[in-house]
């Protein structure tokens, strides 16, 4: 009779042992679902107090090292200690001020997706902020002309104008006048630039072509020779001209020592010309 009223007492406090923990989330089962290694402590700040032995859906299954020898589990929020401060608040008030004191000390928990380590990423800024300068882009305009063969009337078509304008709203787009007088500029700069660099040079070899498009004659001429301080290859084009009239032997000779003749103005060369049929 009396080991049966100690068994109904030892049932009947368990039983208010465990109405009492389901306030704050307590759990004196261990782990349902078996035990989980290496489980890093959702709050670090907390291992004086508490132990992380495993999770369960959207909670941490925390020990409570006060407790000790009992097996006190707890059921925490993974976004909020709050159910192990309520579990300090009733059954250890007297280590209330310590749960406090390690909890002011922590540091604020970064948001999920958060990088953990270094500087936080910059923003990337869809638009340079670099200053586009009105004669950088007239020079750029020049180089499409230019190196892609279009005609000059491409400046006064409207897509090419609104390209321009979207791209750079403030700047303006030359005429065609303006156009024209920017290549013969450049022309005329790179065509002193090329009697310079020949002037220099004693040997100089040119290759010349001669053919009929659209019933018009025309003739081009390039020229090659030796850098003598790098010792490597060098070319350039001198000339493609009309050539207006039969093909004949003295009108190519003639034309061709007009071309010789305009970057041979001072020095005296030796050149070596080669013809090229094209049939």
């Amino acid at each position: 009779m009396l080991k049966c009223m100690l068994v109904e007492v030892a049932v009947t406090e368990r039983h208010c042992e465990m109405s009492e923990a389901s306030d704050t989330g307590e759990s004196f089962l261990g782990d349902e679902d078996g035990d989980q290694q290496d489980l890093q402590h959702p709050w670090p700040y907390l291992k004086e107090l508490f132990e992380i032995v495993g999770s369960k859906s959207d909670s941490w299954k925390m020990q409570c090292k006060l407790c000790t020898p009992k097996n006190h589990v707890i059921l925490a929020f993974k976004n909020s200690p709050s159910n192990l401060k309520k579990h300090v608040e009733r059954k250890h008030n007297n280590h209330l001020e310590r749960y406090k004191t390690l909890t002011s000390n922590a540091p604020k928990r970064k948001s999920e997706g958060a990088p953990h380590e270094g500087p936080p990423p910059k923003q990337v800024k869809l638009w340079s902020t670099r200053p586009v300068s009105q004669a950088s882009v007239d020079k750029k305009i020049l180089n499409y002309i230019v190196q892609d063969l279009h005609g000059t009337n491409t400046v006064e078509q409207q897509g090419f104008i609104d390209l321009i304008h979207h791209l750079q709203p403030n700047l303006n787009i030359m005429s065609r006048n303006t156009l024209v007088n920017k290549i013969q500029k450049a022309s005329l700069e790179m065509r002193n630039n090329l009697k310079a660099a020949l002037s220099e040079i004693e040997f100089i070899g040119t290759t010349t072509d001669c053919w009929t498009a659209y019933r018009r004659g025309f003739l081009g001429v390039t020229a090659h020779w030796i850098d003598p301080q790098s010792m490597k290859r060098q070319c350039a084009a001198l000339a493609c001209k009309e050539l207006k009239g039969p093909h004949t032997f003295s009108a190519l000779a003639s034309a061709l020592n007009e071309i010789h003749s305009e970057f041979n103005s001072t020095f005296v060369h030796h050149y070596c010309t080669f013809f090229v049929s094209t049939g």
